[in-house]
């Protein structure tokens, strides 16, 4: 049973994922016309909000349906001993944001770019902090009562989200699957209800969302001087058999 509800999980949120994905490629004929900016595909767009507005309304709805419950009874019939991995996976889609692009993947915008959109999604996952305790539910042990949403959640899948805007789909695919296996084990170690989840993977999406379309002011406003010249800086691994090392290219 807890591996039906894994695999359940699993197809839910790589469905997101290709929904989010074909959000973002529109028809050919749209990608063909004129845009006003080079930034134009960080700008607002309602479609954006699709997927993780209804990921938190999905959340909700089953939060005060009770299907909670229902849910939580099955996997208590194959609950284990708990495993808290999960305490540190939830970063590792955050790491990859970087990590994709030491190992020689092509990333859309730089080191800098990258830094700024992992920091102010990371800002807006704050909020969650807010809903926790203004909502105020019980978590599955009853050991507090800022279940709703899925804090774990929500940052393993802005990290996810960032890399799947910024890398091929492989990297996507590898981060998606890092995210949704703390939202499983969030359920499986009795901290989360499936409603809080969901709810939890809304909230990451929409921040990343949120710091995309704040990113070309911030190019403008906080980006140094030193990086606006198409400055180019790779840190890449070298071994000659050897040694091991590092070195940094910088190129104008």
């Amino acid at each position: 049973m807890t591996m039906k509800i894994f695999c359940l999980l699993f197809l839910f949120f790589t469905s997101v994922f290709a929904s989010s994905a074909l959000e973002e490629n529109p028809p050919l004929d749209e990608k063909n016309a004129p845009q006003e900016s080079v930034f134009a595909n960080a700008g607002f767009s309602l479609r954006q909000l699709i997927v993780p507005l209804s990921l938190i309304t999905a959340g909700a709805v089953i939060t005060a349906s009770g299907l909670n419950e229902t849910l939580e009874d099955k996997i208590a019939l194959r609950r284990g001993r708990p495993y808290k991995f999960d305490d540190v996976l939830m970063y590792a889609p955050s790491a990859m944001v970087y990590g994709f692009s030491f190992l020689g993947a092509q990333a859309k915008h730089d080191w800098w770019d990258r830094s700024v959109i992992l920091g102010t999604s990371a800002f807006f996952v704050l909020s969650t902090l807010i809903v926790k305790h203004s909502v105020k539910h019980p978590r599955p042990d009853a050991s507090t009562n800022t279940s709703f949403p899925s804090g774990h959640t929500a940052v393993a899948f802005a990290g996810a989200e960032i890399v799947r805007r910024e890398y091929p789909p492989m990297c996507a695919a590898i981060s998606y699957t890092a995210a949704g296996t703390v939202a499983f084990m969030r359920l499986y170690n009795q901290k989360h209800w499936i409603g809080d989840v969901v709810a939890g993977a809304g909230f990451g999406v929409l921040s990343v969302s949120a710091a995309y379309w704040l990113l070309p002011l911030q190019q403008r406003t906080l980006r140094p001087k030193s990086l606006k010249n198409d400055t180019v800086i790779s840190i890449n691994p070298y071994f000659d058999g050897e040694r091991a090392g590092m070195y940094l290219t910088v190129s104008r």
